[in-house]
């Protein structure tokens, strides 16, 4: 089988979405099938490989960017050109490779409606199935928006109907899209998954990039989504008991109001010597930040986001073999059982989430125990191997 993978996103180095796609390119490779990623959108300058190459082979993964540049114009009007000739570009390569029977599938991740019709017109006028991914409540962001609203709804009742198949990454999406979907596509519920080979030496002795014991949260969203101003407050209350440990927060800093927030709040507690902000770490060392923590958290609130997405970053913490202390959101409960492979919580309860905390660190060898018993559960829940014969067997089923 013969694949294509469209992105809006950088690659090979990128946030969330672009290690998701990874995932599965490698996992395809794995399963002997053919994989092009084809980019279709230049990311900004923040996001991409110091080298800014428009095309290469990562990791056996063949990838290139369709307008011939991997850098976005900073003119507004130069960036839409780019955005029509990388589109065009996209479509061309598509075409080019099913006359040469090197394409038989192509996967999108959400995209702008015209750029989805496109598409899925190119596809179906040359024979070539379509798999529309979904990772997130499709409404998110549109209250009040009424032309983004009448975009997204011609999306989720039209265009979905034209796709071949569907995959999504919870059981929350996918009681959302069934209905949508036409009676011939077919539909795959994929969770997050992850690369094992990434963190397989990730906390060797001596590697730790900072000093002493710290708990971690990474991320690219300073907002409410994955809670970290909860997280925050949890580790302020549990910081005089545990005077040696630090709290570390892997994340880009910006200007936003959101990092603003986090920031007063670190500055104006008692132990904001001890809250780390590292700023952005590259792809390649971040499980070795990861894998020499004391305990991973996440405290992600109740929100329409936690209830139909999956957090990407919930596998890459269990892969480490180190604790994971999260709160009970959409389909997580449904994989981690407390104090067995995870630690969970009840959300929006920062009290409990602190005491939980507080309790992991007075625990050492019980929570080494449940790390270990977390990458277990995780190799056979989210590996990136075991979800590509899936994929690959829902591709080739599609009609």
């Amino acid at each position: 089988m013969h694949s294509a993978i469209l992105l809006y996103s950088s690659f090979p180095h990128g946030l969330a979405r672009t290690n998701r796609f990874l995932a599965y390119a490698k996992g395809l490779i794995e399963q002997g099938e053919s994989v092009v990623v084809l980019c279709i959108l230049p990311p900004s300058k923040n996001h991409l490989h110091p080298d800014h190459s428009g095309r290469g082979i990562y990791q056996g993964i063949e990838y290139s960017y369709t307008g011939g540049s991997a850098l976005a114009s900073n003119s507004r009007p130069r960036w839409l050109l780019q955005r029509i000739r990388n589109l065009i570009g996209g479509l061309r390569e598509l075409w080019r490779r099913r006359s040469k029977n090197q394409l038989d599938v192509v996967f999108f991740p959400s995209m702008r409606a015209l750029d989805m019709a496109c598409v899925l017109i190119s596809a179906r006028l040359r024979g070539i199935k379509v798999v529309y991914e979904i990772c997130e409540y499709p409404f998110l962001g549109t209250e009040g928006q009424r032309l983004r609203r009448l975009e997204v709804e011609l999306i989720f009742r039209v265009l979905t109907r034209l796709c071949n198949g569907v995959v999504v990454i919870s059981t929350a999406l996918e009681k959302l899209y069934r209905p949508q979907m036409s009676k011939h596509a077919s539909l795959l519920r994929v969770p997050a998954i992850v690369d094992f080979s990434r963190f397989e030496r990730c906390s060797l002795a001596g590697s730790s990039p900072i000093k002493g014991q710290y708990v971690a949260w990474c991320g690219s969203d300073w907002g409410s989504k994955d809670g970290v101003l909860q997280l925050v407050e949890a580790f302020i209350r549990i910081a005089v008991t545990h005077l040696d440990t630090k709290l570390v927060l892997i994340a880009p800093q910006d200007d936003s109001t959101d990092f603003k927030r986090v920031q007063d709040m670190v500055q104006n507690s008692v132990c904001a010597d001890r809250i780390v902000i590292t700023g952005r770490i590259s792809q390649a060392d971040m499980p070795t930040y990861l894998g020499n923590a004391s305990v991973l958290a996440l405290a992600r609130p109740s929100s329409i986001q936690a209830e139909y997405g999956f957090p990407t970053k919930l596998p890459e913490y269990l892969a480490t073999g180190r604790p994971v202390l999260v709160t009970k959101v959409g389909d997580i409960p449904q994989y981690l059982t407390d104090g067995e492979d995870a630690y969970l919580v009840e959300p929006d309860d920062i009290g409990g989430f602190a005491e939980k905390l507080d309790y992991i660190l007075g625990h050492p060898e019980e929570a080494q125990r449940v790390g270990t018993n977390g990458k277990t559960m995780a190799e056979q829940e989210f590996s990136s191997t075991k979800h590509s014969k899936r994929l690959v067997s829902f591709c080739r089923q599609l009609r």
